[in-house]
């Protein structure tokens, strides 16, 4: 019994940090790449991820990638 209560509770331990990178990767994807100094491939990754929009984390990003592509109407927007 009390084996498979520590099971059930790993498990869900290690969902729940899966989830927490699911929810995390956009940002720090754009992140990435603008630290790559790859402005045009962090946009065109945000723009992939519209969902993402009214994340402040994802929005910050996306909106320096924006700018800093060529697309400062979206990223003020975004800003």
């Amino acid at each position: 019994m009390i084996w498979i209560m520590i099971k059930q509770t790993l498990i869900g331990f290690t969902l729940s940090l899966a989830a927490t990178a699911v929810f995390a990767a956009p940002a720090d994807e754009i992140k990435s790449l603008l630290e790559q100094n790859k402005p045009a491939a962090a946009y065109e990754q945000g723009r992939a991820a519209p969902g993402e929009l009214g994340n402040p984390l994802f929005d910050f990003f996306f909106g320096i990638a924006a700018i800093d592509s060529g697309h400062p109407g979206e990223g003020v927007l975004a800003l």
